[in-house]
């Protein structure tokens, strides 16, 4: 085509509205570039998405929002699952520490250990299942509690705040953020703010349930007391004993030689009866005579102990009797021998409780030699001799001085009161004085007591009697069951129904 007919063409081209080639060849350009553009515009944004959901699975957000179970109308989220789990766990391991070890080892995962109730399930599924429990409970109780009315009072919030503090406190030491702190105690997901909340609810079912349960121990009568408690005494009641085993084998009487553990002869029971038989030729029905003899024929004195009549099987009715007198022998032959039993003494309950207020301070163990030296009770004797100087002898300035100097963690915020102590209750001194056959309401005394936890002085002063110890028990016994079916009313047949976050447990 010639140069004058192409410029024809395209002013004809040009006045249509047609694109050149190059025009085209350029939108073209253009349209890939703007493609491009997108193309990494979307690739961006999925990536951000990506990156923001790797997060996301990777934070707390399911664990604290996202419901893992359901209970009636309440939702829990795994984070409150986790926190109840290990509430039951602690309580658990607190209500048994005498005797853990023999139950769980808790220096290995719970989920690689069988629950010694249940063969067919860990320990951890066990502690899983007692906080879902925990959950149904508290819920019910909570609900009930606020639709009554009930908040959370100052002092409960103000131990709220006191517990945090020492899990800051703790933190600190170990080298953790407080949420840190928390999330490792009670599980992943929870921090201050959860923690928090779950305190609250328990706090306000616990006051719910103390409310109901002194209403229902309020309404009961003396009679009803007294009858529960005769129909239950073998139960209650306790026996003050001597006991001795005659062993079948001894260096003397194994005939065998094979130690213990091999059958026991005739002769070998033959020898023990003779000397169980010298033993109560001896001793003449009276608890010196008795302890002579054990010492003469055993080489070592009996032990004295105390149970209760209930607790000796086919032999209750011997210890339960009350045509029992001190001195009395029971003799059982036993798998290893006979066992010897001396009454001493059977207590009722029949005496009556006490109540009594106390300032205790607590000698300080300041050379941190793991002892307490005359020097340092002597301290705590002084400080405490200043406060009773203080004292006017009036109940009400007593309480005064409770909230100023006690140093009894337990008793401050009610003035130092201890309701319906029974025997034993208290370290022997305390015990002493309230029990002490002239001790009226308004006498004090100063006191030195030690325990495990302490040592230091009590200032006391006795408040006066309450009902018998017997009427007590009962009393505990019966609002303790009635409550129990309360609770089991109130629940109801609410189940645990599982969501989605349950599996991340």
């Amino acid at each position: 085509m010639g140069a004058s007919k192409y410029k024809k063409v395209r002013s004809e081209e040009r006045s249509s509205g047609a694109l050149s080639p190059r025009e085209l060849a350029e939108q073209a350009a253009q349209k890939k570039t703007r493609r491009n553009h997108i193309l990494t515009a979307v690739g961006a944004v999925a990536a951000v998405l990506l990156i923001a959901a790797v997060i996301l699975i990777n934070s707390t957000f399911f664990d604290t929002r996202v419901p893992a179970v359901t209970i009636g109308d309440d939702t829990f989220t795994a984070t409150e699952v986790r926190y109840a789990k290990q509430m039951t766990y602690s309580s658990f391991c607190s209500s048994n520490s005498s005797f853990l070890s023999y139950l769980l080892d808790t220096s290995k995962p719970l989920d690689e250990q069988q629950c010694m109730f249940n063969s067919e399930i860990t320990w951890d599924e066990y502690f899983l299942q007692e906080g879902l429990n925990y959950l149904r409970q508290t819920t019910a109780l909570y609900n009930a509690a606020i639709a009554e009315g009930y908040t959370l009072t100052e002092d409960d919030a103000a131990l709220i705040d006191s517990n945090l503090e020492m899990i800051s406190l703790s933190a600190s030491t170990y080298g953790y953020t407080t949420d840190g702190y928390i999330a490792a105690c009670y599980g992943e997901g929870n921090n201050e703010r959860s923690v928090r909340a779950m305190m609250e609810r328990s706090l306000i079912a616990s006051a719910y349930a103390n409310d109901k349960q002194e209403s229902l121990a309020a309404a009961l009568t003396g009679e009803e007391l007294d009858e529960y408690y005769a129909e239950n005494r073998d139960s209650y009641n306790t026996v003050s004993y001597l006991t001795a085993l005659v062993p079948y084998k001894t260096e003397e009487t194994d005939s065998s030689g094979d130690g213990e553990n091999s059958e026991v002869t005739e002769e070998e029971k033959a020898a023990a009866r003779t000397k169980v038989d010298n033993i109560l030729g001896i001793s003449e029905n009276t608890v010196d005579s008795f302890k002579a003899a054990v010492l003469i024929q055993l080489g070592s004195e009996p032990t004295e102990s105390r149970n209760a009549p209930a607790n000796f099987g086919e032999n209750r009715e011997w210890f339960a009797s009350g045509e029992r007198k001190e001195g009395d022998v029971l003799t059982v032959e036993e798998g290893t021998g006979i066992r010897l039993y001396c009454y001493l003494r059977l207590e009722d309950n029949s005496y009556n409780t006490v109540s009594a207020r106390h300032i205790l301070i607590k000698a300080e163990d300041t050379d941190g030699d793991g002892a307490y030296s005359d020097e340092e009770k002597a301290a705590a004797l002084s400080k405490l001799e200043s406060v009773r100087d203080q004292w006017d002898g009036s109940e009400e300035n007593f309480i005064e001085l409770v909230k100023e100097y006690s140093q009894d963690a337990g008793s401050v915020d009610n003035g130092g009161l201890y309701e319906d102590i029974y025997k034993g209750q208290m370290v022997s001194e305390f015990n002493d004085f309230v029990f002490g056959d002239d001790v009226k309401s308004g006498d004090s005394a100063i006191v030195y007591g030690e325990s495990s936890a302490y040592a230091g002085y009590h200032l006391i002063y006795f408040v006066g009697e309450g009902e018998s110890y017997a009427r007590t028990l009962a009393r505990n016994a019966i609002s303790s069951e009635r409550l129990q079916s309360w609770q089991t009313e109130l629940v109801g047949d609410a189940e645990v129904e599982e969501g989605f976050m349950y599996r991340y447990i």
